[in-house]
């Protein structure tokens, strides 16, 4: 499961619970409550700041790592 997959399944998870509201989430990512819909639906893909701001409304932490693979990577 990837990390924004985990993100959404935490997000409604909260609004299930009524821990947060659509409005509240819309407020912290700086959007339409559509747009939140929309991404719980899976129809958008939110950005990694936006996604920061909802995870911020629910009391998550956003990280993001890399990794080197064995790959080598070319300039």
């Amino acid at each position: 499961m990837s990390v924004m997959e985990q993100l959404i399944k935490l997000l409604k998870s909260a609004v299930e619970a009524k821990v947060v509201t659509i409005t509240d989430l819309a407020t912290s990512a700086q959007c339409s409550r559509q747009h939140i819909y929309n991404v719980l639906q899976g129809k958008h893909v939110p950005s990694m700041v936006m996604a920061e701001h909802l995870a911020h409304a629910i009391g998550a932490n956003f990280t993001l790592s890399f990794r080197k693979t064995s790959k080598k990577m070319s300039a």
